[in-house]
């Protein structure tokens, strides 16, 4: 990544700002915790920006969160081939939206690492998500994901599942 947020292409500051990615993040968080009944673990939040942000991850997604993700590798093998790669790549920029969210309290990390969107911290996203089809359907993804997860078992499970390491 570029030292200097101005030496980032413009495309790059619009989509990928430490402020929109970590509407989705606390997005992910809160669906994740309305299920689990407990923060999202730290290491599933690294997961999240890969796959809502534009990739052929995103669009091969299922739309039900009841869906296996065993079930959806099995249909797209070529998840586990690209997903370390792409989550390699986001690590920089989840830890940068991480930090902005936790540093303006919309996110909070308990002693156990798990993840929680602070409640009005961050206000609706009606007003983004009408903004484009494609930043409602990102933010659409995140809460999904948040939602899968929580149904998909621990992090070591999901994480295997993805062909990762935690």
């Amino acid at each position: 990544m570029a030292n200097s947020w101005l030496d980032r292409p413009r495309d790059y500051r619009c989509l990928h700002n430490p402020a929109y990615c970590g509407i989705l993040l606390a997005r992910a968080a809160k669906e994740y915790e309305d299920v689990a009944g407990h923060g999202m673990p730290l290491p599933l939040a690294f997961l999240i920006l890969p796959l809502s942000t534009p990739t052929l991850f995103r669009a091969s997604l299922p739309n039900n969160a009841a869906a296996s993700i065993a079930g959806w590798i099995a249909e797209h093998p070529y998840v586990r081939v690209g997903l370390a790669d792409s989550v390699r790549n986001s690590l920089a920029l989840t830890r940068e939206a991480l930090v902005f969210c936790l540093q303006r309290r919309a996110l909070a990390v308990n002693s156990a690492q798990l993840v929680s969107a602070v409640p009005r911290r961050i206000g609706s996203t009606a007003e983004l998500e009408r903004a484009s089809s494609m930043t409602q359907e990102m933010i659409g993804k995140a809460r999904f994901l948040g939602r899968w997860f929580a149904r998909s078992g621990g992090t070591s499970t999901i994480y295997f599942m993805l062909g990762l390491k935690p």
